[in-house]
Order: C-alpha cells, then sequence, then structure tokens
C-alpha cells in the first residue's frame, strides 16, 4: 500500500500546475506579457491560466486536506530511501514539497499593495490597521496541511515555503497598486507574528509556529475579516461582519493550542520556535 501511495504523491506533485511553465510551453512562456511568470507557484495562484476556479486557488486545503495523512504515512520512509539514492523514492519526496508550495500562493488579485489595493485584509501595508494575509480564520483552515508539511519535510531546517515573495529580500514594489503615492515599509512582510515581527521562513517547525501566532494579534480596526479590537470574530465582511464564532472563531484560535500538543514528549519546545 505504501508503495502505491508514494507513487500516487509524486504523480500528483508532477500534475498540479505550479509555475507558469507547467501551464505554458517554452514558446508561450518566453513571449508571456505576466510581469509575475517568474515566481514561483504562479501557475497555481493564477487560475486565469491553469482552469482551476477562483475558489480553489484561495482554499488550496481543499487539494491538501485529502492526501495530509498520506503524507505523514510515507514522508519518513520515503525520505530515508532517498538517501540511500532510491530514484522512485526521491520522486516521492519531490512530489510532496512541489505539490505544498500550493499553500503558500496568494492569488494576484490578493497581493495587490497599498491605500488604494485595500482587500478583506486592510491595507496590508498599514500593520497598524491589519493582521495581514488569512486571518480571517483561513489559518486555521491552513494548519491541516501544514501538520502534514511539517512531518513531510523530514528536515527541521527545510523553510516552509520557497515562494519569494514571503522573505524580506523579495522587491515587494512589484506589487504596489499606485506606486507614485504608496511605498512599502521596512521589513514589510505579509504576516505579523505575536512579537510583531515580520514572518520570514527558516524552518519549517519554526515557520508555522510564527504564522499561527499572527491570528491572535488584534487590530485596530473594525469591519475587517479576523480577531477584532473588540474581542469579535469575523469571518465575511462583504456587507456586514458575521457572527461566525464556531467554525471561524473558537476553533480558530483553539485548534493551533491542540497542534502544539503533537510536539509533548518531544525534545522541540514551541517556546523555543
Amino acid at each position: 500500500m505504501t508503495t502505491a501511495i508514494r507513487k500516487a504523491l509524486a504523480a500528483l506533485g508532477a500534475a498540479v500546475p505550479i509555475d507558469k511553465t507547467d501551464t505554458n510551453t517554452a514558446s508561450e512562456y518566453s513571449s508571456l506579457g505576466d510581469p509575475f511568470k517568474d515566481l514561483l507557484g504562479e501557475g497555481f495562484a493564477d487560475y486565469t491560466e491553469n482552469g482551476l476556479s477562483h475558489n480553489a486557488v484561495t482554499h488550496q486545503w481543499e487539494f491538501t486536506d485529502a492526501v495530509g495523512l498520506a503524507i505523514i504515512l510515507v514522508a519518513e520512509g520515503a525520505a530515508n530511501d532517498a538517501r540511500t539514492g532510491d530514484a522512485d523514492a526521491q520522486a516521492t519526496v519531490d512530489g510532496i514539497i512541489r505539490f505544498l508550495h500550493a499553500q503558500f500562493t496568494i492569488n494576484p488579485s490578493r497581493r495587490w499593495l497599498g491605500a488604494n489595493a485595500v482587500n478583506r485584509w486592510g491595507n496590508l501595508l498599514d500593520f497598524n490597521h491589519t493582521l495581514g494575509v488569512w486571518t480571517d480564520a483561513n489559518l486555521a483552515h491552513r494548519l491541516r496541511t501544514w501538520v502534514a508539511l511539517m512531518w513531510g519535510w523530514q528536515d527541521y531546517n527545510r523553510p516552509a515555503t520557497y515562494v519569494e515573495y514571503w522573505y524580506p529580500d523579495f522587491d515587494f514594489n512589484r506589487f504596489l497598486k499606485n506606486p507614485a503615492t504608496d511605498s512599502v515599509p521596512k521589513d514589510f512582510s505579509f504576516l505579523r507574528g505575536a512579537d510583531g515581527q515580520s514572518v520570514e521562513p527558516r524552518g519549517a517547525f519554526a515557520d508555522i509556529s510564527s504564522i499561527l501566532s499572527a491570528g491572535y494579534v488584534r487590530p485596530r480596526q473594525l469591519s475587517r475579516s479576523g480577531f477584532l479590537p473588540d474581542g469579535f470574530i469575523s469571518h465575511h465582511q462583504d456587507y456586514c461582519n458575521d457572527a461566525a464564532m464556531l467554525a471561524y472563531g473558537y476553533e480558530w484560535l483553539a485548534d493551533p493550542v491542540k497542534v502544539a500538543t503533537i510536539l509533548a514528549g518531544t525534545p522541540v519546545r514551541t517556546r523555543d520556535l
């Protein structure tokens, strides 16, 4: 059974469009006018080319939830075999890494920065009034996959993602809606952890811990998705804030604590992450 699962994960990783080179031939890619075509994960994030729906590329856990337990089952064995030179095992490892990178892509329409690019998370350049991307309870949805990722990497030094715009040296000016009036602050990132620092990938365990802590930071503005200044928790805010206190409320805040218990009895202490 594990052999079949390994082959399936390798095939899945190869089949899902991750980069623009997966959705374009070499000649099409070279003539493509997309200014973001070089970014890792753009073939998945941009649903205008890959045939996926907007909901699919913004709710990536719909792809990964189904295989999370399978990844946990075979990851260790595949990683061990890959180190001995087993090509099939290496294909499984590569497939897992490639496939899970879809989790950290952000649709182009939600990456625009600046006062004129306000989306459901607010002005992402103003961390006095926004928590950052995915802080509308989607952190909890993604948590199931991130648990699989932490184990699936089989290397705590491997960062949670290699997608360029999760790193501080990325040129975020590329995402400014109006470069003439807006500027990107120093040390900008799409998320800030509970310590107020930018989330910067360093290693899977520490990265996921830092990302999840962002959900506990209260912004200073209402009419936003997420954990609001008065303690209210909202998910949708298209027409008004909703009171999604169960599926998007208590569970959102409590589930990360449950995940932390996975590390109980191990040398890893969550407070050191």
